[in-house]
């Protein structure tokens, strides 16, 4: 007997309205695709066929990336080499160029999106500490209503976003940080390159006369989403020496929940946690 398989349809809207009244028609078995180097990945390991995929990159909105009055906004068909090839963000933000860069081979970086790496919502997402320490918001619509939310109310848990059933994400955005800022970004994974976090770092720190004025960081492949380390008012206007990064230290490794996995121990990410955070701060340091 001859067994016949659903064909998946394949779909290029060309407008943000086309895109969200296909999803809504597809419902579950609709898939927005754009780079679809996350997507398909997942699709095989799902052992999931969607009855369609619908290509959002022939929206002109969702390939935007502009930079106006330190308001960055990036659209959801924008890729990371297209983010890679703006100095002015790469000049202004080193860090989240350089968590950029960890994520894949060229090849992978000219079709992978940052909002894809946002859309998968896995704790191991390369970009997400960056993103989560600038504040970025996650711009929602329908074609007819819009929401902003905050990524950290976005990513919901592993594979879990805040997003309605006929929604797509149309961008990010987030503020450029005053001069006074710096940031810093480091990844551990089984090897050099392209490697899957074990554990990732975010820091944005603002200092004056080496005292603390403002402090975020934010921890990766800890939790089941990424951690926005909490309880660091504490440490907001203490001079940054030994004495305070073991107390950011401490705050740190209290906030996360890391876990035993085929990839590390809970107790080696609690030991990678301490390294980075004492490693990225002395930096900051060593520059003044």
């Amino acid at each position: 007997m001859e067994v016949k398989s659903e064909r998946t349809e394949y779909l290029f809207p060309k407008l943000i309205d086309e895109a969200c009244k296909l999803k809504e028609k597809f419902g579950a078995g609709g898939r927005f695709l754009a780079g679809g180097t996350d997507l398909l990945l997942l699709l095989d390991q799902l052992n999931e066929k969607p009855k369609a995929l619908i290509d959002i990159n022939r929206i002109p909105e969702l390939k935007t990336f502009t930079i106006s009055d330190s308001l960055v906004t990036i659209g959801a068909a924008v890729t990371y080499n297209e983010i890679l090839e703006n100095n002015e963000l790469c000049q202004q933000l080193p860090f989240l160029e350089k968590a950029i860069r960890s994520i894949g081979g060229v090849q992978v970086r000219n079709m992978a999106t940052l909002v894809g790496n946002i859309a998968n919502a896995s704790p191991a997402g390369d970009s997400l500490p960056a993103l989560y320490v600038l504040k970025a918001k996650v711009c929602t619509t329908d074609g007819t209503n819009q929401r902003e939310i905050a990524i950290e109310d976005f990513i919901l848990g592993v594979r879990k976003i805040n997003l309605k059933p006929n929604e797509l994400i149309s961008h990010i955005k987030f503020k450029l940080p005053k001069p006074a800022f710096h940031g810093e970004f480091e990844k551990i994974g089984l090897r050099k390159a392209m490697a899957i976090s074990l554990v990732s770092l975010a820091l944005l720190i603002s200092l004056d006369e080496l005292k603390i004025d403002e402090i975020y960081i934010a921890l990766g492949s800890v939790a089941p989403t990424v951690v926005n380390v909490g309880g660091l008012d504490a440490i907001i206007g203490k001079p940054l020496n030994q004495k305070t990064i073991a107390e950011i230290v401490a705050i740190a490794a209290n906030n996360a929940k890391p876990i035993d996995d085929v990839r590390g121990s809970a107790e080696y990410r609690r030991m990678a946690i301490t390294g980075m955070v004492k490693r990225s701060l002395n930096k900051f340091i060593d520059k003044n």
